[in-house]
């Protein structure tokens, strides 16, 4: 962003945010365990080798975000 331009603004979450985010996080985790329960083992596998990649991902993601 550039400081010159008054248009742009950096926003920081708050605790009470980082709180509501950790919640989402944590049912968002929730409904993905409960759904991939009903997966057939196969797919359950391809998903967990899947992860690394997933978590790589994300953490780029967030770097580039930041």
């Amino acid at each position: 962003a550039d400081a010159r331009d008054g248009r742009a603004v950096r926003v920081e979450l708050t605790e009470a945010g980082v709180a509501v985010q950790n919640k989402i996080r944590a049912e968002r985790s929730r409904l993905f365990a409960d759904r991939m329960s009903e997966l057939p083992d196969e797919y359950t596998a391809q998903l967990l080798d899947a992860l690394p990649a997933l978590e790589a991902l994300g953490e780029l993601m967030r770097r580039r975000d930041s």
